[in-house]
């Protein structure tokens, strides 16, 4: 009789050979990479920016969600984080005050690598003189001029990164910012810069900030209008019973309008604004 086991053996060692080509020409599935995020938005804060965004319509495997920054639009070079995929939040931190910054996130499969990237983000992280905004009567007729506030700078001198407006939804235009000072009716130079609404992504009635070519220091107790041109369209703004709270390192006078050239005219009480307008320091 024929041991049973000698006639084993071959069955054996072909099926760990079968095995052993099987597990060696394995490759992964051939699945479709990530969807993109959604509405991915970053939010400004001191020496920080919150990054918030949706995850795709349908996961397809999704390993965590990548984190990339750059320091120009569309230039992300630098990945900074990378989260789980229940995760739709990330704080961004010790950042430096009025560097401007783009994000986007893009989500990772579990075979098929990075997919496309969300929308694009940009933030400024600093912190914004106003604390909050009571929003007073919308202006919707049109209007063809430069509106903001007069403010009052305390004893200290007050560094300036960017000029803020107040984002409504349907907004599309650009807007110039600047800083005049208000002994002179002289803008001040270097404190101006420019807002495209139709680029940013911010929540209804947010603030939305142009950063300055360079930082400027505002002079201990002047006053200084602060304000952003505003043209007949869609970009609505706040009348001036608009009234904001800001930090104790100035003073809101009042609101004031004007051509923005030399004639500007003061109107309203402490505390008022048209836009509303803000300052990133």
């Amino acid at each position: 009789m024929v041991d049973a086991y000698l006639l084993a053996t071959p069955v054996l060692v072909l099926g760990v050979v079968a095995l052993i080509r099987f597990v060696g020409c394995y490759s992964p599935p051939n699945l479709p990479p990530p969807l993109p995020p959604q509405n991915l938005v970053a939010e400004p804060g001191n020496q920080q920016i919150t990054l918030t965004w949706d995850p795709p319509d349908k996961f397809r495997l999704e390993d965590g969600f990548v984190i990339m920054r750059g320091s120009a639009p569309g230039l992300h070079d630098h990945t900074i984080a990378t989260v789980p995929p229940t995760q739709f939040i990330y704080v961004d931190e010790n950042l430096a005050n009025g560097m401007p910054l783009f994000y986007v996130v893009i989500g990772r499969g579990h075979f098929a690598g990075l997919g496309q990237p969300s929308n694009e983000a940009e933030a400024v992280p600093g912190i914004g003189f106003v604390l909050s905004t009571t929003f007073g009567t919308l202006r919707t007729d049109p209007f063809d001029g430069w509106v903001g506030m007069v403010i009052q700078v305390g004893s200290q001198p007050l560094t300036v990164f960017g000029i803020g407006r107040v984002f409504l939804t349907g907004s599309t235009g650009t807007h110039a910012m600047k800083i005049v000072d208000g002994s002179t009716n002289v803008d001040v130079p270097g404190a101006a810069t420019m807002i495209d609404l139709s680029k940013t992504n911010v929540a209804d009635r947010a603030f939305v900030y142009g950063t300055l070519p360079m930082p400027i220091v505002l002079a201990p107790n002047a006053t200084y209008y602060v304000i952003g041109q505003e043209t007949p369209g869609p970009d609505h703004f706040f009348d001036l019973d608009t009234t904001v709270l800001t930090s104790g390192q100035a003073s809101v006078i009042s609101a004031v309008f004007g051509e923005g050239v030399a004639s500007y005219t003061r109107g309203g009480a402490a505390g008022q604004t048209y836009g509303p307008v803000d300052l990133l320091i």
